[in-house]
Parts: structure tokens; C-alpha cells; sequence
């Protein structure tokens, strides 16, 4: 009931991902057309979801609700499968506090909510496990046609779903009596012919280089984060939940009553996938990530939990509610779970919500977001003719700039996703300074920004420094000796400027970014106002962590005079503690050069940027 509740309460204010309308774009007329295109040579998955969307969203349409409602079923469904596979391997005590962790845990619950591969490859190999189970507790025709027909739809979900299904044949050899093996092998051959249609997909996509675009080799420190991940960055719920475990492995040593069927199902069904996906991913292509280990989770809880066998009713029923209540309680709360997938809360509806009502104010909507997703938006919406607005995607700050130029506007509307370059807000907020809305979602925000101040107008930054040759510095900044000031002519020598001529560097500002009022998550700005200078001449932003990390830009070459560089570190707390701000202008010729100013700004960031994935990084002030 409360896995049914936490999956099914937001069911009509749910949005869909980005991952999601990704497949649901790649839908086509025809089935032909869908695999073809759809999948051949654009999708890294088995065909098996995008197949079953087709006729699924043929049968019903596209509403969030509709479409998702079946990966909700299975979700429920495999954890139906994995309370009774637990019961078998380790009694009722262990399966209760085993299946309240699985029912509550963001890890089930998220993935359970998306029309991915995900929740059908949990159910698909969970009926596996469990028909080998029952199958070698009682045999039957019945089970044997549920192996065969279990692996071969879990391989046509996804890739490691189908290693998971191939671990459990092979292990089915030594967890079954001899006589029963002969048929496990003809079962687990039924599935493998019927997959063998799929092989020229595979083998196509095992050429590709996976997924190192965008996601790095992993370190034995994902495992920490996807413990975190788990237990939602909550750390009373990961105190809870690993005091469990240490109770579970001491209890285990301690009465030496582990099952070994239970310790090879959680080694080679569990840990055995994490470790397989982890070497593929350091040796080959990076493809670890929480999602593709779901099918082995289960599993490997289940030994952690296994110590628990036989614990009084009263206690296992005690702590199964305390983990429920607590994961519940912090999916909500640390977590924000429903608030984040939220229909109000998602990127691509709030920038076509943001379009069709700047075209109503009669405002420019300048967009850097996915254009045919913005499209399926629109058709879903049933608006025929979407409004124009000004696309982004792609340009670099010198075809930004242009883009700025031509405007004839006091106020835009502006929506940016992930695929923005980093200094896109910031150079927007040179052209447009003040503040008038700002809404904040996971990997993406929108504003309402104004060339004009308004009453009511919104402040988010944290600091901000300006340094010239009038102004007596705040701290932080420094002039190099033999820097000069002159007077410029163009303004009657009322203005002072800095003169660089044959020196590279000569102004800078440093100082603890912690000295800044920084948060690990915001955005840095650096500014410098050129009277005079050649258009390789950079202002450069340099964030260090002592014997850590580094952040480094600079400004791209420009004919203007302003040059900027903005970057957005996403640090971690101990390391915004240590890191050190610099900021200097680089007179990469040497040649004759004249500064107005420099400027340093830290703009409140977006705390929910990476929340798919990581944690709520701070107060949720811009919703």
C-alpha cells in the first residue's frame, strides 16, 4: 500500500523526463519506421520499450498518466516478486524489512515512475528469479515456459537486464537438482533464439563508445555516492539504514545460519553486476550509472538483510516501519521527490508555457532548449501554430551578442536548459540586469529579465565587487606596480583608465571564494570594461581547490569592449572551505590596452540543477 501510494499519489500532476520524451519522439507512424528509425542507429537500448510505447501509445494517446501507468504496474509487480523471493531465501522477518526498504527508497520509487526500461527490466528479471525459484522447489512445465519467457523479454529491455537474466540461467545450473537441468538449459535456449533477431542492434551498438560525451570513467567513489543516492543524501536515514546492515552482518557471523543459496544469489545476482558494469566501464565506455544497476540492487539488500532471519516478529515489524517512515519522510522532505517531478516544475512545459505567454505580452522569448522537444510540446498541447521565439541552440557568445543587438525590446523572456553553454545567463544579464521572475527546475530555469529597473524587482546576488581606477578597493583587489593611470580622452579627461600597454597582466582580484558568500552551487561572474584593447585581450576566472580541483575560463575574443567569463563550479562543501578566487585581465599581446573595470559577481544558483541525479544543493528560493 505505500509503495502504491508514493508511486501513484502525483499520478496526475506527473511530468515526463527528458529521457522520456526522447522515446516518445522517436515514435513514428508505423512500427517498421519506429525500429528504423527510432532505434536503429539512435538509441543505445533494445528495442523492447520503444515497441511497447508504439502500441501503447496507439491504444491510448500520450498523456502522462496513460503512458506511465503500465512501468507503475510492473514497478508494483516485481516488488510483489522480490517479497516472495525473499521469503523463500530468508524467512518472513528478512522479506518484510527487506521489501519496506524497496517500496520507499527514491532509487525504486523514481525509476518506477518513468516509462523507461527500467521498472519492466526489474519486474522482467525479478519473475525470472522467481520462476528458477519455484521451479527448483517444485518443478512444472509452467515455471520452465516463465524462465524462458522472463529472460528473453529482460533482454529486450535493456542490456544489463539481460546480463542480470544470464546470470541467473548460468547460476540456475547449480541451484537446481541435476535432473532438472537438462530443462532449464532448453528453457534459457528458447530464450536466446527468440532474442537472436535483435543481434544486429547489439552488435551495432557494442561498436558505439557508450556514453563518455557526458559521463566520465567512474571511481571507487560512486559507490559512496550511489549509497548516498540510496539513502537520499538524508544522513539520519543512512545512519539508520547502515546501523541495519551492521546489526544483519553481525547477527549473520554470529549464528552462522546464512543460507549459502542466499550468499550465491547475492554475490552472483547482485554484487557480480555492479562489479561487471564497473570494470566495462573504466576498461571500455562509461555506462555505470544508478539506473542500469537497478536490477541488481534488490539482490545484493537482500544478503546485507539477510542476518535478520529469524529476529522476533515484533522487531522486524518495528523496524520496517521506522525505515519505512524515515525513507518516506525524507523522499518528501531532503529528497523533494514529487516537488521535482512536478508538471509545474519541468524545464520543457515551463519554456512553452514561458513562449505562448511572452508572444501574449508581445515580448521576445529567447530559448536555449531541445527545439524538437519544444515542437512534441506544442502538439501535445494542441497549439497548431506555435508562436515564434528566438532559438539559441548552438551559438556562441559573438552570435549572441548579434543576437542582443538586434533586439528592440526592454524585457525578455528567457528559458535555458542543460544544453546551454555556462555563461549564456550571464551574458543575457549584461544586456538585461534586472530581475523580474526567475524559476528555478531541475536542469533547466526561465526568467523574466528587464533592461530597465521595476519596482518589485528581484535580487539574487550574493556579492558583488567593482574595482576602477576612482574607486578605492574593497579588498581583494590589486593593481601591479607600474601600472599607470591616464586619463581618457573621449571622455574630456574627466575618466581614468588603466593603462597596459606592453604588460600581459596588471589588475587581479583574489580571495577566499568562501570570503564571497558563495554557496558550492552558484554561479561566478567575472567582468572586464575595455576603453581601449586588442580583441585577444581576456578577463580570466580561475577557481583552485589546493591539491584538488580546478575551474578555469576565460572570455571568448570579442571587438566589444566588455569581456566576460562566468563558470559554475558545483563543488562540494569541504572544497568551497579551501577553494581560492582569482580574477585578472590577460593582455595576451601586450599591445596597447585601457581598463575602465573589472568586476566580480556570485549569482545565487540554481539548487536543483542536478537534482535528478544529486542532491538539493540549498533553500529552493526561486520555485
Amino acid at each position: 500500500m505505500i509503495a502504491a501510494l508514493l508511486r501513484f499519489a502525483p499520478f496526475i500532476d506527473l511530468a515526463y523526463t527528458h529521457d522520456e520524451l526522447s522515446a516518445l519522439v522517436r515514435l513514428y507512424p508505423t512500427l517498421a519506421e519506429t525500429i528504423g528509425k527510432g532505434v536503429m542507429g539512435v538509441d543505445t537500448h533494445p528495442p523492447g520499450v520503444q515497441v511497447f510505447l508504439w502500441a501503447w501509445t496507439k491504444l491510448g494517446g500520450l498523456s502522462e498518466a496513460w503512458v506511465k501507468l503500465p512501468f507503475m504496474l510492473a514497478s508494483l509487480g516485481a516488488l510483489v516478486l522480490l517479497h516472495r523471493m525473499a521469503c523463500r531465501l530468508a524467512g518472513a522477518t528478512v522479506a518484510l524489512v527487506f521489501t519496506a526498504v524497496l517500496a520507499t527508497i527514491q532509487y525504486t520509487v523514481l525509476y518506477g515512475q518513468l516509462a523507461r526500461p527500467y521498472a519492466f527490466g526489474l519486474f522482467t528479471t525479478a519473475w525470472m528469479a522467481d520462476r528458477l525459484l519455484a521451479y527448483r522447489d517444485r518443478g512444472g512445465m509452467g515455471a520452465l515456459f516463465g524462465i524462458a519467457l522472463a529472460a528473453a523479454l529482460s533482454a529486450y529491455m535493456h542490456h544489463l537486464a539481460a546480463l542480470q537474466a544470464l546470470l541467473i540461467g548460468v547460476s540456475g545450473l547449480f541451484l537446481l537438482p541435476a535432473e532438472r537441468r537438462r530443462n532449464h538449459l532448453i528453457a534459457c535456449a528458447a530464450a536466446v533464439a527468440v532474442y537472436l533477431p535483435n543481434l544486429p542492434v547489439l552488435r551495432a551498438q557494442l561498436a558505439w563508445k557508450g556514453l563518455d560525451e557526458w559521463l566520465a570513467p567512474p571511481t571507487f567513489g560512486w559507490f559512496i555516492e550511489h549509497a548516498r543516492f540510496i539513502t537520499h543524501w538524508n544522513g539520519v536515514f543512512g545512519v539508520l539504514l547502515i546501523v541495519v546492515v551492521l546489526w544483519a552482518s553481525a547477527r549473520a557471523v554470529r549464528t552462522r545460519d546464512l543460507p549459502w543459496t542466499t550468499v550465491v544469489i547475492g554475490l552472483v545476482w547482485g554484487a557480480l553486476p555492479y562489479a561487471i558494469t564497473f570494470t566495462y566501464s573504466v576498461w571500455r565506455a562509461p555506462v555505470l550509472q544508478h539506473s542500469v544497476v537497478l536490477f541488481a540492487f534488490p539482490y545484493l539488500l537482500l544478503l546485507l538483510l539477510s542476518g535478520l532471519k529469524d529476529i522476533p516478529a515484533r522487531a522486524s515489524s518495528g523496524l520496517a516501519i521506522a525505515l519505512a517512515l524515515v525513507a518516506t519522510v525524507t523522499l518528501i522532505t531532503t529528497r523533494r521527490h514529487f516537488a521535482l517531478n512536478s508538471s509545474t516544475h519541468n524545464r520543457y512545459e515551463a519554456i512553452a508555457r514561458g513562449i505562448l505567454d511572452a508572444d501574449e505580452a508581445g515580448i521576445p522569448a529567447l530559448v536555449d532548449a531541445p527545439a524538437h522537444i519544444l515542437r512534441f510540446t506544442f502538439e501535445r498541447w494542441q497549439v497548431s501554430a506555435p508562436p515564434p521565439y528566438i532559438d539559441l541552440t548552438g551559438l556562441d557568445a559573438e552570435a549572441m551578442d548579434r543576437v542582443l543587438d538586434g533586439l528592440n525590446t526592454d524585457r525578455v523572456f528567457v528559458g535555458l536548459t542543460l544544453q546551454a553553454p555556462e555563461g549564456r545567463e550571464a551574458q543575457l544579464r549584461v544586456a538585461f540586469p534586472f530581475l523580474r521572475e526567475r524559476h528555478d527546475m531541475a536542469e533547466g530555469q526561465t526568467f523574466l529579465l528587464s533592461a530597465r529597473p521595476h519596482p518589485g524587482d528581484k535580487d539574487d546576488l550574493r556579492s558583488s565587487t567593482t574595482f576602477t581606477p576612482e574607486a578605492l578597493s574593497d579588498g581583494g583587489w590589486s593593481v601591479r606596480p607600474g601600472v599607470r593611470t591616464v586619463h581618457d580622452t573621449a571622455s574630456h579627461g574627466l575618466l581614468k583608465r588603466w593603462r597596459l600597454d606592453g604588460q600581459e597582466f596588471g589588475i587581479a582580484y583574489e580571495a577566499p571564494l568562501a570570503a564571497t558568500h558563495a554557496m558550492p552551487y552558484d554561479a561566478i561572474e567575472a567582468g572586464m570594461d575595455l576603453a581601449f584593447g586588442d580583441t585577444q585581450a581576456t578577463v580570466v576566472l580561475d577557481v583552485e581547490v589546493p591539491g584538488g580541483r580546478r575551474w578555469y575560463r576565460t572570455s571568448a575574443p570579442s571587438e566589444r569592449p566588455y569581456r566576460q567569463a562566468a563558470l559554475q563550479p558545483d563543488m562540494r562543501w569541504s572544497e568551497l572551505q579551501q577553494a581560492q578566487l582569482k580574477v585578472y585581465g590577460w593582455n595576451r599581446s601586450r599591445g596597447a590596452m585601457r581598463v575602465a573595470s573589472m568586476n566580480v559577481k556570485v549569482r545565487q544558483g540554481n539548487p536543483v540543477r542536478y537534482a535528478w541525479l544529486g542532491p538539493v544543493r540549498g533553500e529552493w528560493t526561486y520555485r
